[in-house]
């Protein structure tokens, strides 16, 4: 933890940070709180592992299915298909997480499918990781607030 002042940034943009100790300071900005988006790449192999068997072969074949008269469905099955390294299908890409809805209202796959796929490409993380900050200590908290 390099950044002091982007460390006491944060600490002054939350108003509940003036009243707690630097211990309680650094162990709410560690908390894993956050929801961000992540790159991962997914294939079919993906899908049945995260899903489970049953499910997870019944959302390739509804897929499947929906390939064979929609060509965006076909283009998809095919990303998912491919298992050769950087092969798959970009789940936490903003492209893909906006057509999850358009799949659910076409009813291709349901809300509760495209919530555990949505899932796939986010991960939870603290305040301080989304600011750049990493862990924040004790100390990093009180040379902060000396600035």
């Amino acid at each position: 933890m390099r950044d002091y002042r982007a460390l006491r940034a944060l600490i002054d943009d939350d108003p509940e940070m003036a009243e707690l100790s630097d211990l309680q300071v650094a162990q709410a900005l560690n908390a894993q709180t956050e929801t961000r988006l992540v790159n991962r790449w997914i294939t079919k192999r993906t899908i049945l592992s995260e899903f489970g068997l049953a499910d997870g072969t019944t959302m390739i074949e509804t897929l499947r299915v929906a390939a064979e008269s929609n060509p965006a469905m076909a283009n998809v099955l095919d990303l998912l298909e491919e298992v050769a390294e950087g092969g798959g299908l970009n789940i936490g890409h903003p492209n893909t997480r906006v057509a999850m809805p358009l799949m659910v209202s076409a009813g291709i796959i349901t809300q509760a499918q495209a919530d555990q796929l949505l899932a796939l490409g986010t991960e939870t993380v603290s305040r301080a990781q989304v600011a750049g900050l990493g862990c924040v200590l004790e100390g990093h908290v009180m040379k902060a607030r000396a600035l």
